[in-house]
């Protein structure tokens, strides 16, 4: 997988696996200084780049304002991984400036987004658990009627 902007696109759809490299302190150390210092310049692009990228302020938006299904999310994740990155890295840091803010500001809003994203889904997916189990239980008893 390549990085560089003369790779076709197709190539640079899931740099994720990258970025966990990046992550793992016990993966992380395998890599080479130019290894290390070619991923932290793509998560850097990732922050910068905005029409993949998003705002600070989208951060605080709702969490079903996204729509479209995973690739909104899947750019999120994305986008987070590479701030974590961005704001470890030695040549970047966590007072590196994006959009007037620094990256950790970024960061922070995002796991905030993710926290208020995950406990939504959770309230969303016991509420559907809840509201089928009642709908069997009624299927069940409308059986038990009729027989």
């Amino acid at each position: 997988m390549c990085f560089c902007p003369e790779c076709p696109a197709e190539s640079q759809q899931r740099p994720e696996l990258l970025f966990r490299i990046a992550l793992l302190q016990r993966t992380r150390s395998r890599l080479s200084p130019k290894a290390l210092a070619a991923i932290e310049d793509y998560a850097w692009d990732v922050v910068i780049e905005p029409q993949k990228g998003f705002t600070l302020e989208d951060a605080d938006k709702n969490v079903w304002t996204h729509g479209g299904g995973n690739h909104p999310l899947n750019r999120r994740r994305r986008l987070l991984l590479a701030l974590r990155i961005v704001g470890l890295s030695e040549r970047y840091g966590w007072d590196a400036v994006v959009d007037g803010e620094r990256v950790e500001s970024h960061y922070r809003a995002w796991i905030a987004y993710w926290q208020r994203h995950l406990r939504a889904r959770a309230r969303t997916s016991k509420s559907r658990i809840q509201t089928k189990d009642q709908s069997s239980h009624e299927e069940s008893s409308r059986m038990d009627h009729e027989y």
